[in-house]
C-alpha cells in the first residue's frame, strides 16, 4: 500500500512538472511568436515532450493556453503583491516608488508580452475568451483586494481598490503605446504624474492620518 502510495505521488508530481513545462513553454511561445504563432506543435518543441505527451495533458490549443494564462498571471499576481508589501509608512514617495517599480516590471520582463498577446487574443477568439475571461476576473478581484487592502483613503469616496484598478490599467495601457511612444521624459512625467495622484488620494495602511 505505502508503495503504491509513492508511486502515485511520483506520477503526479511527473504530471505537475510535465505542465509546469507546457505552461512555460506556451508563455515563451507566445512572447515570441505571437498567439497565432504558438502551436501545438511549436509548444510541444520547446518543452521537449512529444506531441503525444503534450495531448496526454492537454487535449486542445485553447485547453494548453488557458492553463499558460492561468499560470503567467498567477506568478504576476504574487510578484506585485509583494512589491507592494515592501512599502514602508514614511518612506519618502512610496507611490512614486510603487508605480515606478510596477512599469520596470513590465517593461523589462518579456513575459510580459506574453500577456498582451492573451489580452488580445481575448478580442477574437471567443472559445479563448469564455475559458480565460472568470479567471482573469478572479485574478484582477485578488489584485485589487490583495493590494488595495495594504492602503487607505484620505477622503471619504475614494476607493483604495478602484484606484490600483486603474493604475493597472494605465500601466497596460503605456506598455501597448510604448513602441511608438518614442520619448522617455514624457512617459516619465506620465508615471510621476499618476504617482502623485495617487499620493494624493491614498496613504499606506500604518502610516498616521493627517
Amino acid at each position: 500500500m505505502e508503495a503504491q502510495a509513492r508511486q502515485r505521488r511520483s506520477q503526479q508530481e511527473r504530471s505537475a512538472a510535465a505542465r509546469r513545462r507546457l505552461c512555460e513553454a506556451t508563455i515563451e511561445a507566445l512572447a515570441r511568436h505571437g498567439y497565432r504563432g504558438t502551436t501545438t506543435q511549436r509548444v510541444a518543441e520547446l518543452a521537449e515532450l512529444s506531441r503525444g505527451a503534450m495531448q496526454h495533458h492537454y487535449a486542445s490549443r485553447v485547453d494548453l493556453v488557458a492553463d499558460a494564462a492561468e499560470h503567467l498571471l498567477n506568478g504576476a499576481l504574487a510578484r506585485t503583491i509583494e512589491a507592494a508589501r515592501r512599502l514602508q509608512p514614511g518612506s519618502a514617495d512610496p507611490f512614486r516608488i510603487l508605480v515606478g517599480e510596477l512599469w520596470q516590471r513590465l517593461a523589462s520582463d518579456w513575459r510580459y508580452d506574453a500577456s498582451l498577446e492573451l489580452f488580445v487574443a481575448l478580442r477574437s477568439d471567443a472559445e479563448l475568451r469564455a475559458r480565460v475571461q472568470p479567471m482573469m476576473g478572479r485574478l484582477a478581484d485578488a489584485l485589487a483586494e490583495g493590494i488595495g487592502g495594504l492602503f487607505r483613503a484620505r477622503r471619504p469616496g475614494d476607493d483604495p481598490e478602484l484606484l490600483v484598478r486603474m493604475t493597472f490599467t494605465l500601466l497596460r495601457g503605456l506598455a501597448l503605446e510604448a513602441p511608438v511612444q518614442r520619448d522617455p521624459a514624457v512617459l516619465r512625467r506620465m508615471l510621476d504624474q499618476w504617482a502623485d495622484l495617487l499620493g494624493d488620494r491614498l496613504r499606506l495602511a500604518g502610516e498616521a492620518e493627517v
